[in-house]
């Protein structure tokens, strides 16, 4: 894919939907709150670091910040696999995948040796 960007528009609406400021989010992130501005109007792209740092604040996945578009502004439209990221404790079908589930074959509540 050439001639791509990302959009951080999501960013604002997320935000608000958290009840928080850009000057709560820019005093967690060190940054100046104009700065949270400029990232939210797509003024200033935000580095990788920030990106990372502003999911962990705002308590969601990196791609819930941006969108993907075009030059021309168009979104860029993903199909297939690409619309389903994979997810920790998730598997590619989308099962969840139960933290203690046993990686053994057998039945359910036997130890492996009696199976």
């Amino acid at each position: 894919m050439t001639g791509v960007r990302l959009d951080f528009r999501p960013m604002a609406v997320l935000r608000r939907r958290c009840g928080t400021s850009q000057a709560t989010i820019a005093a967690r992130l060190g940054v100046c709150p104009s700065t949270v501005s400029h990232w939210e109007r797509n003024v200033r792209g935000v580095s990788a670091e920030n990106l990372f740092a502003l999911a962990q604040v705002m308590g969601c996945p990196v791609w819930q910040l941006c969108t993907v578009t075009e030059e021309n502004g168009t979104p860029v439209r993903l199909t297939g696999a690409e619309k389903r990221p994979t997810r920790p404790g998730k598997a590619p079908s989308g099962a969840t995948i139960h933290p203690s589930a046993s990686t053994t074959t057998g039945k359910a509540g036997s130890s492996p040796a009696t199976a």
